[in-house]
């Protein structure tokens, strides 16, 4: 009878190292294949934001153009599918929501756009504090113009920073003092409801952003009219300001909620802010026909991407995203994608800001 011979444990392992050595070569090949499938996905998404974005302009909704810190809830009607166009298929980022006033302009229509006649002075449209709330307010001002009254809750000149709600019971406010550059940066407050009925507020910036001074005058009133706070032109924040609430059960109108905002009534002027993967260039609104080469949208942290201008808020460096082989996808103003390294379209570096971020209306006059 014949013997029949097997594999030698050497022909075995050779068979096996083949397998390994073949699969570690397509492996490589297979996540670059599906990293492009991925890249051309947001480049879609992106495309479909400048449909949606260009639609919205053409469609009536307002004789302004859209502004860059309601653009996710603006421009969510208009997207056919909404449930992954704000989603980079390359980020693993969650996304985070929150509130905004509900204005179809910036407040006022003076000439510094915050109120109705030329000299930009408060009006009576309720933008403003109201004295009969008997609510915390700020005075804010800017250079040697008047301060403006404004209450410590979202309305038109502040903005919950995306990621909060209100009413909780605690809550971050960005604050405009209502100029024509509608990029509430002027100052920034965290207010926060405790159980035994106290209120604190921390001065968390005074006008250049977090742990900055800057240009604009700040003063921090209780709801009785107590002056709490007062922030002199470049005075540094940090301070933590606090009084006493009426009712200890009345956290900034939560009625004792679960701190999300679900069990507390949210005001009709109130619209849902929703995140994205993406960032409108935060002075987009002041683009016009002839800023073609201006940057849109782009890969980034958070919706708006506020690297414009000397009082910007954001760190180029912390919230763009590099999710396509170490690069960013990119939406220009004339419809056209590209997929760039950082440093291509830096902000930072002063010609890129001018030339691919600042709106042609707000470059340097020669």
């Amino acid at each position: 009878m014949k013997k029949t011979r097997g594999f030698s444990i050497v022909e075995l392992l050779v068979v096996v190292a083949i397998i390994f050595l073949l699969i570690s070569i397509s492996l490589p090949a297979l996540e670059q294949s599906r990293e492009s499938a991925r890249m051309a996905h947001c480049i879609s998404n992106l495309h479909q934001l400048e449909i949606a974005y260009r639609h919205w302009h053409v469609s009536g909704k307002s004789t302004q153009r859209l502004r860059p810190d309601r653009w996710t809830a603006e421009l969510r009607p208009m997207l056919a599918n909404v449930d992954v166009a704000f989603i980079c298929p390359s980020s693993g980022e969650q996304l985070e929501h929150g509130l905004l006033a509900d204005t179809s302009s910036p407040p006022g229509g003076g000439t510094d756009g915050a109120g109705g006649g030329t000299d930009g002075g408060p009006d009576d449209t309720g933008d403003y504090y109201d004295p009969d709330d008997k609510k915390p307010y700020i005075q804010l001002g800017l250079f040697n113009r008047p301060l403006v009254e404004i209450s410590i809750e979202p309305g038109p000149l502040a903005r919950l920073k995306p990621g909060h709600t209100y009413p909780s019971n605690r809550y971050h406010l960005l604050f405009e003092f209502g100029s024509n550059v509608q990029d509430y940066n002027d100052s920034e407050l965290i207010i926060e409801h405790h159980a035994d009925g106290t209120t604190s507020v921390e001065v968390y910036s005074v006008g250049k952003g977090p742990g900055k001074s800057g240009n604009h005058p700040l003063k921090v009133y209780a709801p009785d009219g107590t002056l709490l706070g007062d922030y002199p032109r470049g005075s540094l924040p940090g301070d933590v300001l606090s009084f006493k609430t009426e009712d200890p059960n009345d956290n900034g109108g939560n009625n004792g909620g679960n701190g999300d905002g679900t069990d507390g009534e949210v005001d009709d002027d109130l619209i849902h802010v929703y995140g994205s993967h993406y960032g409108m260039n935060g002075m987009a609104h002041r683009m016009e026909d002839r800023d073609p080469e201006k940057i849109l949208f782009l890969d980034y942290a958070k919706p708006v991407a506020d690297v414009v201008g000397p009082d910007h808020l954001d760190v180029w460096s912390s919230e763009m995203r590099l999710r396509h082989h170490g690069k960013i996808n990119v939406l220009f103003r004339d419809s056209s994608v590209e997929t760039m390294g950082a440093s291509h379209i830096d902000p930072t570096n002063q010609q890129i800001h001018d030339e691919l971020w600042l709106p042609a209306q707000d470059l340097p006059k020669n």
